[in-house]
């Protein structure tokens, strides 16, 4: 089973970057994470470390460009050197994913409630607009496709009946889009977010959308983590934590709906199964 959407890009950006940023690449690493894109670290002789991402063909750096511009001051973003093509370079932002951070420092991560909430409350006041979500096109994806395929009949419908039954109607604003544990950056002083990467798939919508991306493997976080976090955000409708994750299965749906298939898909059929057999909020 594949681990990847696309393979990794073997034609090298890094030389073009170096060039257009007057410099000499003294070292390149390929950095194998993600599912689509191709990430290169470059170190230039002048000290100066860049991120090169390369985009899949059919993708530019057109909205990733946009959303870190928009935010750029008011939350931690890599701040934009260079973008031409299907490619897009970067300040290298020094930490560790908080993925890693959560395995590597158990002990760590509950200081990381607050910095978070605030984070995500910050973006809740962007870009607002009045009109509650269009959830048509996300109900599709669990009528007919390879989502509803790889759920299961039952299971697309009961999480169907339960998004269908709901009104996002909470003001939208910017979201990340894919606000997971590994496009977000630990401080290697372990108690704040350096930054957030990967934003090619912002968008306008309801502030849950992120949330429950954050939330989506909820047993990772006890009580009093969402409890800090909720206080630091500081405008979270009552029952987010349930409303959040159950409106993150239509970005479950979407990953679903991917070919090819991936090891992934596994684990997110098994938190949309989480999520219908736990009891949901009137």
């Amino acid at each position: 089973m594949n681990d990847r959407v696309f393979p990794l890009i073997e034609h090298d950006a890094t030389p073009v970057v170096a060039q257009l940023l007057n410099g000499t690449i003294a070292r390149c690493d390929l950095i194998d994470d993600g599912l689509t894109n191709t990430l290169r670290r470059i170190e230039l002789t002048d000290g100066r470390v860049i991120g090169v991402k390369q985009y899949v063909l059919g993708k530019s750096y057109a909205t990733e460009s946009a959303a870190l511009r928009e935010v750029a001051g008011t939350i931690p973003v890599p701040e934009i050197v260079c973008a031409f093509d299907r490619v897009i370079a970067y300040r290298w932002i020094s930490g560790i994913t908080l993925d890693e951070c959560r395995r590597r420092h158990p002990d760590a991560l509950a200081r990381l409630a607050a910095p978070l909430g605030r984070l995500l409350g910050t973006l809740a006041r962007t870009r607002h607009e009045t009109s509650p979500m269009d959830l048509a096109p996300m109900l599709a994806q669990l009528q007919r496709g390879l989502a509803r395929s790889r759920l299961g009949d039952t299971l697309a419908d009961t999480i169907h009946r339960r998004l269908a039954s709901q009104r996002f109607d909470e003001p939208t604003c910017l979201v990340h889009g894919d606000f997971g544990v590994r496009n977000i950056l630990v401080a290697p002083s372990l108690d704040r977010i350096a930054g957030v990467i990967d934003w090619e798939a912002a968008t306008t919508g309801s502030m849950l959308r992120d949330v429950g991306s954050l939330f989506r493997y909820a047993n990772r976080y006890d009580t009093a983590f969402r409890t800090e976090f909720e206080r630091a955000h500081g405008s979270l409708p009552t029952d987010w934590f349930h409303r959040a994750r159950l409106l993150d299965t239509t970005r479950i749906a979407e990953a679903l709906a991917e070919e090819p298939e991936l090891g992934v898909h596994y684990n997110l059929r098994n938190v949309v199964a989480q999520i219908a057999a736990s009891p949901f909020p009137k």
